[in-house]
């Protein structure tokens, strides 16, 4: 039963988890799509922690929102993960996380129209009948909202549930961070959104960059979140309420002072503020007035413009079209270009963070400015495809191949090709084995370029035909060298 406090699973965290039940993790919310296409020895892990916990499914890439079908192959690998780990419910976002061919890895804001409420209480309604299971819609954080929207968040959200019989997964920190990034009080979102059919809250930390509210999860949840979630508890709980941390992973024992918090206010909430919530960035803009939400004027020029179509323009190049239709805010100085720009800036951080973690080797090589420059205008020149973003990168050698500055190397495009090469044999479950063949003896270079090694780097490698065998033999990656003897 999905009670009280859980956690967001993180993989540093599964060790801890399994040694001990703590009274304030009553539950765990998996990633799905981390788990779509991995080996089996990472699913026997999971295994083990769903022996100790129930758990909740949360996915990032069903993209409700989006014009083109959801991925029959996305819909199996989900289906299979419920059926393995048996969840009260699974969840995702209101917004893009696909706009044409482009997977961002990332949550796009929508318009808040009729078209789309029905295009996504279409897919809710196939998803609750597919899986049997209740279906749970997040809000997301927003930098920007859309001129062409003639419902309100809470408004779309609450027809949602009217539509569909779904449930809400409320993010507390995103509604703050949302109203503060558009001078607004978080009041209206609270008393309007349908509190019977939230089943599920969210809480995480944000960072403030540059006049705005970024949600990065990787702070601490605030008081005047927390103050929030008091109040909500209080009128409407107990709700089940899950912490999120993603980014700079604190200690396990900074994740139990979190959880050990959010439990108590769950079990006697007492709230500090008074019967009106902190009204966020008003407080220091007292004089400022908030533009209409829709002006029909605006709202007629730009309502043909479809906001998916600007999306993939603005990724592809031609941002003119998201600009026209991003509604304005009383911040002025803060640009619709500042705006977009964030979400742009995140998607391409998403790419940066996979290929560095997948050709880190090369970072013992290259000068730290070199290495970070290549990864960024790799990342920032090729978008995602797939869902599978273990998958990212694989011609990120022939890419490297091109500068001047790499040719001093020439074993680098060939080292790059056993690091993809590795992490698609220690992630993929349909690549338990490849073979390489190369004119270097990259894997020795390879070892050397390992955090253990501490000598020297070797500059002169000896030409020749080397050839490896990389395969997966658990939870190892095993290479076997030539000559290449297999055991029967």
């Amino acid at each position: 039963m999905i009670i009280n406090t859980g956690l967001g699973l993180r993989s540093q965290y599964f060790q801890d988890l399994l040694e001990k039940k703590y009274n304030s993790i009553q539950w765990l919310e998996f990633l799905a799509d981390q788990y779509f296409e991995v080996p089996e020895f990472l699913l026997k892990k999971l295994d083990q922690l769903r022996e100790i916990y129930p758990c909740v499914l949360h996915s990032v890439n069903l993209s409700l929102a989006s014009q083109a079908r959801i991925s029959s192959r996305y819909l199996k690998f989900l289906e299979n993960l419920i059926h393995r780990y048996e969840p009260e419910w699974i969840s995702d976002h209101l917004c893009f996380s696909k706009v044409g061919p482009i997977f961002t890895h990332d949550l796009l804001p929508i318009p808040w129209d009729y078209k789309i409420l029905d295009r996504v209480a279409r897919r809710i309604d196939l998803l609750q009948t597919r899986f049997k299971k209740n279906f749970l819609i997040e809000n997301i954080s927003s930098y920007f909202r859309f001129l062409d929207s003639p419902l309100s968040e809470a408004e779309f959200l609450k027809k949602l549930t009217q539509k569909t019989g779904c449930g809400l997964l409320l993010d507390i920190n995103n509604i703050f961070v949302t109203a503060d990034n558009h001078g607004e009080s978080p009041e209206p979102f609270l008393q309007e959104i349908p509190f019977n059919s939230v089943k599920q809250i969210h809480l995480a930390g944000a960072e403030y960059h540059d006049g705005l509210w970024i949600d990065t999860h990787s702070r601490a949840v605030s008081e005047r979140v927390l103050n929030c979630f008091a109040e909500i508890q209080a009128q409407h709980g107990p709700i089940p309420t899950c912490l999120e941390w993603d980014n700079d992973l604190p200690s396990f024992n900074k994740i139990l002072e979190e959880t050990q918090t959010i439990q108590k206010i769950i079990q006697n909430p007492q709230p500090k503020l008074s019967a009106e919530i902190e009204k966020s960035n008003l407080l220091f803009f007292p004089n400022k007035k908030i533009p209409e939400k829709n002006s029909k004027q605006n709202s007629k020029q730009n309502s043909k413009q479809n906001s998916e179509s600007a999306w993939i323009n603005y990724l592809t190049g031609d941002p003119l079209d998201l600009y026209k239709i991003i509604s304005p805010t009383i911040f002025p100085n803060i640009s619709p270009e500042s705006r977009a720009h964030i979400y742009y800036k995140s998607m391409v951080g998403s790419r940066e963070k996979i290929l560095k973690k997948t050709f880190k080797p090369l970072s013992k090589i290259l000068e730290p400015d070199l290495f970070d420059g290549c990864i960024f205008n790799y990342a920032n020149e090729n978008f995602v495809q797939d869902f599978n973003l273990n998958t990212y990168g694989e011609d990120f050698s022939d890419y490297l191949s091109q500068f001047e500055c790499t040719k001093q190397f020439p074993y680098l495009k060939n080292l790059a090709d056993f690091c993809y090469a590795w992490r698609q044999v220690y992630t993929q479950e349909n690549t338990p084995g490849i073979y390489l063949s190369f004119d270097t003896p990259v894997y020795e270079i390879w070892k050397q370029c390992q955090p253990e090694y501490q000598g020297i780097l070797e500059t002169n490698y000896p030409s020749g035909l080397f050839e490896y065998l990389l395969y997966r033999e658990g939870d190892k990656v095993k290479i076997k060298t030539k000559p290449l003897v297999f055991k029967k």
